[in-house]
């Protein structure tokens, strides 16, 4: 990321919060975390950052705060923490508007689902932007009290004009948990390493209650 003078973390840290009476200071992780982890059984959270560029071509690109929510917005959507493979058809009402090969895209093209995001924006005006893109209540659970705070610095983070940081707790990670959790299910059936953990005091009921953890956090997120 480079070096950030104004703030520690990826532009997150140093920053105010709108809507708060003179603009509540983040002093660190605990106020991030506090934000977005609303409900004690989801806590795996997403980083998303904009615009990730080589320094040397800084200079030669022109962003607009309109247009860097609006992809990270869609990178929410879309459930990628990269800008390659956008689905620009996804929207919260159901799915994707987008048809492939003339064919109606189904349940796989579904857009990802938060329970609470923290915006981060830094760059000149950045107390004026209207970020209502990235905090629409649609994107949201209608019981979350706070479903997305709006955090605001005018330096510069990184070199760059503006710059945009969306940590959000979300079904982001669900798909690679869920590969992961379904070859270790193989490897357990198949006595992977077994007299291995054996000799580690690590049997089948310590391997039925780390299962068990695991599914119960991907329920959490599939529930939404």
């Amino acid at each position: 990321m480079g070096d950030d003078k104004n703030g520690g973390g990826p532009g997150m840290m140093d920053t105010k919060t709108k809507n708060a009476r003179n603009g509540r200071k983040t002093h660190g992780l605990h106020d991030v975390v506090t934000d977005v982890c609303c409900f004690p059984a989801a806590r795996l959270l997403s980083l998303r950052q904009l615009p990730v560029l080589p320094q040397k071509s800084v200079e030669f690109e022109t962003f607009t705060w309109p247009g860097l929510l609006k992809r990270t917005r869609q990178m929410l959507l879309s459930g990628t923490t990269l800008e390659e493979g956008l689905d620009w058809g996804l929207e919260p009402t159901g799915g994707s508007t987008e048809k492939r090969d003339g064919k109606t895209p189904g349940r796989r093209n579904a857009y990802t689902k938060c329970f609470a995001s923290s915006l981060f924006l830094r760059g000149g005006n950045s107390d004026l932007v209207d970020a209502s893109a990235v905090g629409d209540p649609c994107l949201y659970p209608p019981w979350v009290p706070k479903p997305c705070s709006v955090n605001w610095s005018n330096s510069k983070f990184d070199g760059k004009e503006m710059s945009v940081t969306l940590l959000s707790n979300c079904q982001t990670p669900c798909p690679p948990i869920g590969r992961m959790l379904s070859r270790a299910y193989q490897m357990k059936s198949a006595g992977a390493y077994k007299h291995q953990y054996a000799e580690h005091g690590v049997g089948d009921d310590e391997f039925a209650e780390a299962f068990a953890r695991v599914e119960d956090v991907l329920a959490t997120y599939r529930a939404l």
